[in-house]
């Protein structure tokens, strides 16, 4: 083996591995944003009419009540998870089909009217889904300490820690003379835009090193990762709104470093 090809493996490796790490970031990123929507959805679509159970028409010349004395009639357990499933309750087959000897003395329309009140307590199943919220630590696996990978990680956490909080001091400095009046709006937004580009080389600095090109490392770079593209979103959206006088896309733009503030809480819990 030639001193060439090992190279050649790390170089293929490192190819291989950053449009993952990319796509993982994405995919954390569109968690974050899009977990309450899907919920609110996946109910909606849960209620949709066509999706609710429905008996199905009688054969012809079969009555209702030869029906009832059929072999086919769904089981209780059955029963319960087509009502889960459909969301609609399914009377239970047992007490249907053994009515008790007070509805055999009253008349068909009656009884039946008594047998539909009782309430299906099995079949029951809430309209609403509780809305179920993850702590960051449930959501982190941490990379096991006295490990190759675990130092090789606080390693990565340190240089990446010690050049973002750089950039966030400048921010500070400029958003402190922005508020003072030694900046304009215009000087200002200019000068976040050269912030965003120093948050884009540091992606492209430190996480693309190739010594954190560890598979046991992936996790917590793309979590890294997602924290530059808040970073990013908030200093270009921050500018565009400085431009436009659209105080709304400055909220929004705050909103996203909240998440990059939240998205480097996680990253560190990595390694903690």
């Amino acid at each position: 083996m030639t001193s060439e090809q090992p190279k050649k493996r790390a170089a293929i490796r490192k190819i291989l591995a950053t449009p993952f790490v990319f796509v993982a970031a994405v995919i954390i990123i569109l968690e974050d944003w899009l977990w309450d929507d899907l919920a609110r959805l996946a109910a909606f679509i849960g209620q949709l009419p066509i999706l609710r159970l429905k008996a199905a028409p009688l054969p012809a010349g079969i009555d209702q009540a030869t029906a009832e004395t059929t072999d086919d009639a769904p089981t209780p357990e059955q029963a319960r998870r087509a009502a889960i499933v459909y969301g609609t309750p399914v009377v239970n087959p047992e007490g249907a089909s053994t009515p008790s000897p007070v509805a055999t003395r009253l008349p068909p329309a009656q009884a039946a009217a008594d047998v539909e009140a009782e309430p299906d307590v099995e079949a029951f199943v809430p309209m609403e889904i509780p809305d179920i919220e993850l702590r960051p630590e449930q959501t982190v696996v941490r990379i096991a300490q006295g490990t190759l990978a675990y130092d090789t990680a606080r390693d990565m956490l340190r240089a990446f820690e010690a050049a973002a909080n750089a950039l966030v001091e400048r921010y500070r400095l400029e958003r402190a003379d922005f508020d003072r009046g030694l900046l304009d709006a215009h000087t200002f937004a200019s000068r976040l835009d050269t912030d965003e580009l120093r948050w884009r080389g540091l992606s492209q600095g430190t996480l693309a090193d190739r010594k954190y090109n560890d598979a046991a490392l992936a996790g917590m770079r793309a979590t890294l990762l997602a924290v530059v593209i808040h970073q990013r979103v908030f200093l270009s959206g921050y500018a565009a709104g400085l431009r436009a006088g659209d105080t709304a896309r400055i909220d929004r733009a705050f909103e996203d470093l909240a998440r990059a503030d939240e998205a480097l809480a996680r990253a560190r819990l990595y390694v903690n």
